[in-house]
């Protein structure tokens, strides 16, 4: 038998960031979602994979606290995540970007970094956001309002915010629908650089030929179940057209 190699041992040691046990989802009786299982540990990247109405949406939403499971267990580090209860530490530890980021229509992208420093004790939060604005090609919306932006603006405003304050798991849903190429390269970047420093992230995507560029780990859902797991490489042999 193989022999593991120490690093690999050592990634196995480490106690996982996030720890999703026997998750579920149920709708009028109709279960959408699951069982999940799966572990993401400091400085992992999980990619979760398929079409819409896969289930990858509801998967991201039930981990943020914003969608309560139906069953089983969530554990954000040594958090247990209670379905039906504001805890400010669940938040504190997790950012998370929906496919639609959540903006206010009328406040400006100043005024949005603003709320989000203050919210998370981000001191230079004005210089930081100016800093990810202009890496994600937005910089000259930094006085503008989400109420004029396009899908693409809205989509880089939502990361920006979300890398501005610290977090101990970042959940990203198709972040690269409406990105051109340029934010595309800088969100990688980006998320490599909070991996690096100890974060981890899950990113739910349907453009399964980027997944080998960032992704340590994947998970492929059809309908609520997953199908495949694995390597990147193993759960997405062949890349496809998707943007």
């Amino acid at each position: 038998m193989a022999r593991r190699s120490r690093s690999a041992a050592t990634a196995e040691a480490v106690a996982p960031v996030l720890a999703v046990e026997g998750l579920c989802k149920d709708y009028d009786g109709r279960r959408v979602l699951g069982p999940l299982s799966f572990t993401v540990r400091p400085g992992q990247v999980l990619a979760v994979l398929g079409h819409n109405g896969s289930g990858k949406s509801t998967t991201l939403a039930a981990v943020a606290g914003v969608l309560d499971p139906s069953e089983g267990v969530l554990r954000v580090g040594d958090l247990v995540v209670e379905p039906g209860t504001d805890q400010p530490e669940h938040r504190r530890r997790v950012a998370y970007v929906p496919d639609e980021p959540l903006l206010f229509p009328d406040l400006t992208l100043r005024a949005h970094g603003a709320f989000v420093a203050g919210a998370w004790g981000v001191p230079d939060g004005p210089e930081r956001l100016l800093g990810l604005l202009d890496r994600l090609g937005l910089v000259g919306a930094y006085d503008e309002v989400p109420a004029t932006f396009s899908r693409g603006m809205r989509q880089k405003a939502g990361l920006a915010l979300a890398f501005l304050r610290p977090a101990d798991l970042l959940l990203v849903d198709e972040p690269f629908s409406g990105l051109d190429e340029a934010g595309r390269a800088a969100f990688l970047d980006l998320l490599r650089e909070a991996c690096a420093g100890g974060a981890a992230a899950v990113v739910a995507t349907h453009a399964r030929a980027r997944v080998e560029h960032f992704a340590d780990r994947a998970l492929l859902l059809v309908d609520g179940q997953v199908v495949q797991e694995g390597a990147p490489r193993e759960v997405v042999p062949v890349p496809d057209d998707d943007a």
